[in-house]
């Protein structure tokens, strides 16, 4: 948790840069085309989308390992099947570049990501905090940092998990609402035509948006309810330990050390492992497992004269984190005891 001291992360895009590693590598030869896409200060799926409709192909056919943050410089690989590679250097996006390009045999699947390396610039700090963060720092690679899913898991509104439990209540009514209510995206617009069309069909609203963006409400519900567990758990222990991210296959009674916090979030949710897979969309959210902690590797830092804001420091970190970590709670933790 941050403290009430003012400190400043992504004050401009650029203060942000994550690069993707795979797990794996193209083969050379294929239908499909593996490339490089770097964004500044752009959503992934609203690019994804873009790319579709300059191509004249289905957004399903373009595959990625991860989402990455909007608000920074992103660099990651992704896959388009059936597309030559001349067609795909045409396409142009503000804000984005495509690079790279290599054939293959295989798409890019979520999972496929290894680590994410990043550099991270935190600004507006005091000059007397020095010392405080040279031992964090060193506190941080011993103790690791409790391994939460970060708000932008959550969206811009805040509400993507609340979305998520709608959807899998089958209350699709308030779903659509609670999605629309501040939201004026493309997806929105696509919802409001569905409506027009099918007065009152709001789980076929909810089946008109891309499989990937459903899937997004229902794992953002399982982010929060990880998150439940781990912030009550570690009140306990910081024993590093496997904590479950509850789908319809999860047998709670396989995580002993969490059951009974874990029984009882789910209860004050009205919700069961079962209800995570329903017949009315093409969800199936299996659950998974995920470490309580992470510990970031090679985590390094650089202290300068701060450009943007005065009389004051930036600190520049460099580490990777496996998969589905979040690079802003490492900074969280490393100034969680930060105060004037």
């Amino acid at each position: 948790m941050l403290s009430s001291y003012r400190m400043k992360i992504k004050q401009l895009p650029q203060d942000f840069f994550v690069e993707e590693v795979l797990s794996k590598t193209a083969s050379q030869d294929g239908d499909y085309v593996w490339f490089t896409l770097e964004k500044t200060d752009r959503n992934l799926l609203d690019i994804i989308d873009l790319i579709s409709k300059q191509l004249g192909v289905s957004s399903d056919h373009i595959g990625y390992a991860g989402l990455k943050d909007k608000s920074a410089v992103t660099k990651q690989t992704l896959s388009i099947f059936g597309v030559s590679i001349d067609k795909l250097k045409k396409v142009k996006i503000d804000g984005v570049k495509l690079s790279n390009f290599k054939k293959s045999s295989e798409a890019i699947r979520l999972g496929d990501l290894l680590e994410n390396k990043f550099r991270i610039v935190v600004r507006d700090i005091e000059k007397t905090k020095e010392k405080f963060v040279a031992e964090s720092v060193v506190d941080t690679k011993k103790s690791g940092v409790v391994n939460l899913f970060d708000e932008q898991r959550f969206g811009i509104n805040k509400n993507t998990h609340i979305i998520g439990k709608l959807i899998l209540r089958k209350d699709f009514e308030k779903a659509v609402k609670e999605f629309t209510k501040n939201d004026r995206s493309r997806w929105t617009n696509l919802i409001d035509d569905y409506l027009n069309n099918h007065k009152h069909d709001y789980c076929g609203a909810i089946r008109s948006l891309p499989k990937t963006l459903q899937m997004l409400f229902v794992n953002a519900y399982q982010s929060y309810l990880f998150n439940q567990m781990a912030l009550e758990y570690a009140k306990k222990s910081r024993k590093n330990s496997k904590l479950p991210i509850v789908g319809y296959d999860t047998i709670l009674e396989n995580y002993p050390e969490v059951l009974n916090i874990a029984n009882k979030i789910l209860k004050k949710e009205n919700i069961r492992p079962e209800d995570f897979r329903t017949k009315q969309l093409p969800i199936k959210a299996k659950g998974a497992e995920r470490d309580l902690l992470i510990f970031p590797k090679n985590l390094k830092y650089k202290i300068e004269k701060d450009e943007l804001n005065k009389n004051k420091l930036k600190i520049t970190f460099e580490f990777a984190l496996q998969k589905g970590a979040y690079a802003t709670q490492v900074i969280k933790e490393i100034f969680s005891e930060y105060v004037n």
